[in-house]
């Protein structure tokens, strides 16, 4: 009943994790014809999942559970030890066939004229993460978590601190109060799927003369049954609303415990191979060999990344996964390279007839760089702060029964939505209790540190009930790569196997500073006040303003600064 019956310690159980694998490949290439090649082939996987040889695996099983017992620690919670679940919870996938194949066809039978392709299916195993996690879940081991803070709502609506609760207070705390809850990881015992990737390539490549090719390929991917979560024990939309309104909250009650069907459990992260990612690419490549001292090589990407979540062990919404998807933030559209080395020619031997002297100075140079530039990545608006402003001068509508006996604001997903499970994509917070805006991008006229890169006008809020923008609209942030790296080598030769080699080395030679969009310098969470009109009867009666327009959409900070080095190499 309270934190008092807990014990100080907890078990630490090692797990003993444990896992074989059986795998055979088979390849061939065949010249079909003298201009056309085929490579074939296929590996065949057999990945068995962790195990705990202990039998320390444990899920949740609805099946299992007894809604007539709802204070059961283990209502539900099935083990390997107990013979509920195999010592992996997981069930063992079966023998995958991973086929492999790809051509080269000369077109004209010339070698200048070339078509390639290939695809390729591949299977990988589950990280460890995946499993580790339940020797020291419920129940072997029981976690729960206390806001050690007391306080009450300010006559301005915000939190006021008053003091930190001490050990004999949260002893006394109910751990299923909204100050603590027991959450669970649960694995899917059905779900036999390994985490797959499927990938394909196609290249039309010329040689245009000058001994250079350029090549055009498209490359793409797949990914299917990559591990992800959703929460299993979720509170259903307006579940938390007083009946007939859209206000929080029933009964007064903000224990979000009290709403979720598999009680005294909190959150159950169901834990499932059914995640997706894809990737499409147009790939340019320039590449020219030797030729009066010049080597080149260029090359430029035209690419996509979709998918759900954007992290291993992701958390997608629970009520609809199609709503996180869309650009994950290593979604770079654009991203070009070229490298070169250039021997310069011995003026010496050319023009001094091999004088020492002038051979010490002008022979023997060579001069190298790279250029790599990488277009701006996705941006994404935070999880925003919303605080409730009373308007009414008489009495604090922000206030808990400000409105009516009961009434409770809510600036996240309980006060919006009844629910505060509903997930939004790439979002700060990745438990859920968010709140979308709209989002309707309007650039800022950016030149400088401290400038708009976009307008606070950008967001807004919707009306309590109302859902904001789910698919983002495309918005990048400022270019996350433009550096220019040069070499200048020059080789003093000491006899046949003997020289010493002095390099003048730069880093970003044109010292260009990047604009930098971390979370500390690129403010893109906004904070909202809900404003409480005069004789407003419910919290859906308020309207919301931008808190910090001076602030959202700038960037405060630029990175960046050029490195010189020089050496000297003696090599023997």
């Amino acid at each position: 009943n309270n934190f008092a019956a807990y014990s100080q310690g907890m078990p630490n159980n090692d797990g003993l994790w444990r896992f074989w694998n059986v795998e055979a490949y088979g390849q061939d290439s065949w010249k079909a014809t003298r201009r056309l090649t085929l490579n074939y082939g296929a590996r065949i996987s057999w990945m068995q999942p962790w195990n705990e040889a202990r039998g320390l695996s444990t899920t949740f099983l609805p099946s299992l559970y007894d809604a007539n017992d709802p204070t059961n620690f283990l209502n539900g919670v099935a083990t390997g030890r107990a013979g509920q679940i195999s010592n992996s919870a997981f069930a063992n996938p079966k023998p995958i066939i991973q086929p492999r194949v790809g051509f080269a066809f000369d077109v004209f039978g010339t070698g200048k004229t070339v078509v390639r392709g290939g695809f390729g299916l591949y299977v990988s195993r589950d990280q460890g993460n995946t499993s580790f996690f339940m020797a020291n879940a419920p129940p072997f081991a029981f976690t729960a978590t206390v806001q050690a803070t007391g306080g009450t709502l300010n006559s301005h609506g915000s939190y006021f601190l008053e003091h930190l609760l001490d050990l004999p207070e949260i002893a006394t705390l109910d751990p299923f109060s909204n100050l603590g809850n027991i959450t669970l990881q649960a694995e899917d015992t059905n779900d036999n799927n390994q985490p797959q990737t499927y990938e394909w390539n196609f290249t039309v490549e010329q040689n245009v003369g000058f001994k250079t090719v350029v090549s055009a390929s498209y490359v793409g991917n797949v990914s299917r049954h990559l591990y992800r979560q959703q929460d299993l024990n979720v509170i259903q939309p307006g579940a938390m609303w007083i009946p007939g309104t859209t206000d929080c909250c029933a009964n007064g009650d903000t224990n979000t415990p009290d709403y979720r069907p598999y009680k005294p459990f909190g959150r159950i992260s169901w834990s499932s191979h059914s995640d997706t990612a894809n990737y499409h690419s147009l790939q340019v490549l320039v590449r020219r060999n030797v030729t009066h001292g010049l080597t080149l090589l260029s090359s430029y990407t035209w690419s996509k990344t979709l998918g759900y979540t954007n992290s291993f062990q992701g958390v997608t919404d629970p009520f609809d996964s199609r709503r996180a998807y869309g650009l994950l933030p290593w979604d770079y559209t654009h991203i070009f390279n070229v490298s070169y080395i250039y021997q310069i020619p011995n003026l010496a031997e050319r023009h001094f007839s091999g004088n020492k002297v002038a051979k010490g100075i002008f022979d023997n140079w060579q001069y190298s760089g790279i250029w790599h530039f990488t277009g701006g990545a996705p941006v994404f608006i935070g999880n925003p702060t919303i605080n409730c402003v009373s308007d009414d001068p008489n009495i604090n509508l922000c206030q808990n029964d400000g409105l009516f006996p009961g009434s409770r604001f809510s600036g996240n997903g309980v006060g919006w939505y009844g629910t505060p499970d509903l997930l939004v994509f790439n979002t700060t917070n990745a438990d859920g209790n968010t709140v979308r805006p709209y989002i309707n991008w309007n650039t800022g006229s950016f030149n400088q540190v401290g400038d708009h890169w976009f307008n606070a006008s950008s967001v807004s809020l919707p009306n309590i009930g109302q859902f904001g923008t789910f698919e983002t609209p495309n918005l990048r942030g400022p270019h996350a790569n433009n550096v220019w790296n040069m070499s200048l080598y020059k080789s003093f030769p000491l006899g046949e196997s003997r020289r010493i080699e002095f390099r003048f080395e730069t880093f970003n030679i044109f010292n260009y500073a990047h604009y930098d969009t971390t979370a500390a310098s690129f403010t893109t969470v906004p904070i909202f006040e809900w404003h409480m009109p005069v004789g407003a009867q419910h919290w859906s009666d308020g309207h919301a303003t931008v808190a910090n327009a001076d602030s959202l959409g700038t960037i405060t900070n630029k990175r960046g600064h050029r490195e010189m080095e020089f050496a000297l190499k003696l090599y023997f």
